[in-house]
């Protein structure tokens, strides 16, 4: 059995959530056309619109993957990005909102020096995701790394809505800022 995650928090894609990301430069129309999202997933195309409704725009796509949802796909690293953001969420709560502990009492500030993720299902506009973290070596995902100066955080992505992991075998390395040396080599 996976032991319980030390933190879990969600988060709300916005309808315009991959209209902001593209302004990061990826100007696929997977991102802002819902009918070539569905073609591209397997599904059918027709009359779909584009935003997030979020109710009542799925369509069959032959029996080939069960649903394909008929809005735009998110863009990957939006996602990550709100992943990261989970998980720096966790690590402030350990710093500064009193979550017992007594490793890092010293409410010391972190960067990020390397993420590692495998991205497993898309997430599409309008859906909610959870972030999982887990804080420590028996999470059942992988094990974590606690130094003095550098921590390693395990995570997944789950999509809210139909329980299916998104991102798995996510890891994070935090440093004690200032030091910027990862131990990537430790992942």
């Amino acid at each position: 059995a996976m032991r319980r995650p030390s933190f879990e928090i969600s988060y709300r894609m916005a309808p315009n959530q991959a209209l902001l990301y593209r302004l990061c430069g990826d100007y696929n129309p997977i991102h802002v056309d819902a009918e070539l999202a569905s073609l591209a997933m397997g599904g059918g195309g027709g009359d779909s619109g584009v935003g997030g409704s979020g109710g009542g725009d799925e369509a069959s796509n032959g029996g080939k993957q069960g649903k394909v949802t008929k809005r735009p796909i998110l863009h990957g690293l939006c996602t990550l990005g709100f992943a990261v953001r989970g998980v720096l969420a966790y690590q402030r709560q350990l710093n500064y909102g009193g979550a017992s502990t007594s490793r890092r009492e010293d409410k010391a500030e972190y960067d990020v020096t390397y993420i590692a993720c495998r991205f497993a299902k898309p997430v599409y506009v309008g859906d909610t995701v959870n972030v999982v973290v887990w804080d420590d070596d028996t999470s059942g995902v992988a094990a974590s790394h606690h130094h003095e100066e550098k921590t390693i955080l395990r995570f997944e992505v789950h999509d809210e809505a139909s329980g299916n992991v998104v991102i798995r075998n996510g890891a994070v390395e935090l440093c004690r800022k200032g030091l910027m040396q990862p131990v990537s080599s430790r992942l």
